[in-house]
């Protein structure tokens, strides 16, 4: 379990990396309507991202807690 949730971290982390850069690369050129609706769910996945990855932090944090290794 641990390994699966410091793994899907990982993952998170780079997709988070990778989208927040496509983000400000657009961010930086003109965006067409296309573009724009890219970028509406780029933003999105972005947001839904750090949630999950917030959420297994706070369950990581919590079982470190519970055993008394903190």
């Amino acid at each position: 379990m641990k390994d699966f949730i410091k793994t899907e971290i990982e993952s998170l982390d780079i997709k988070i990396e990778n989208a927040r850069a496509a983000v400000t690369k657009m961010e930086q050129s003109q965006i067409d309507e296309r573009d724009k609706k890219t970028y509406e769910v780029l933003r999105a996945k972005i947001s839904d991202w750090v949630t999950k990855r917030d959420r297994l932090l706070d369950l990581v944090i919590s079982q470190v807690k519970s055993n008394g290794k903190l």
